[in-house]
């Protein structure tokens, strides 16, 4: 038996979701609505340094939407993925795919450093946002979210637009 699950962050790369979990099959696109895409500094030490930067997670925004990629996985590798995403609390929540709204598993970070998110804006690690770029071109996410993409802000590094410009446009 297997569900869906939607990656919005690292997991949108193919390569990155295999390394993991050899057998997880990619769907297409899917859109998390009145959503907006931000990062999140995890109260963790270990976990924030995985990256070099904040990782991503969802808010809760009128309005605005999230892309991300939908796989189908196998329920027996939840727990795997549930170590893979220690920090993130798996959660349902409804994605819009092929213009219909289903259910399927993401993982949400609900702790975080600031309780004001506008009080100080995390960035996320260069090599992080990259691997979310990747992801969004390989599985063929709207031209315009992927340029978002390119244009946030990474820690050590005002933005990607040479990576942005010189990969696979």
């Amino acid at each position: 038996m297997s569900s869906l699950y939607f990656a919005y962050g690292s997991n949108m790369s193919l390569d990155r979701m295999r390394q993991f979990i050899p057998q997880a099959n990619p769907i297409g696109p899917g859109q998390l609505l009145d959503h907006s895409l931000g990062f999140t500094i995890p109260l963790d030490e270990e976990f924030r340094n995985q990256w070099g930067g904040a990782p991503a997670n969802v808010y809760s925004t009128q309005g605005q939407s999230v892309w991300g990629v939908v796989y189908d996985v196998a329920e027996t590798q939840f727990s795997v993925m549930d170590r893979l995403e220690q920090g993130y609390q798996r959660v349902l929540l409804p994605i819009l795919v092929n213009e219909v709204v289903k259910k399927m598993w993401a993982y949400k970070l609900f702790e975080e450093q600031f309780e004001d998110r506008e009080q100080a804006i995390p960035k996320p690690g260069r090599q992080y946002m990259r691997l979310l770029i990747e992801g969004a071109r390989q599985h063929a996410l709207p031209r315009e979210y992927i340029e978002f993409l390119g244009a946030i802000e990474t820690e050590g590094n005002a933005d990607l637009g040479d990576f942005h410009q010189s990969e696979h446009t």
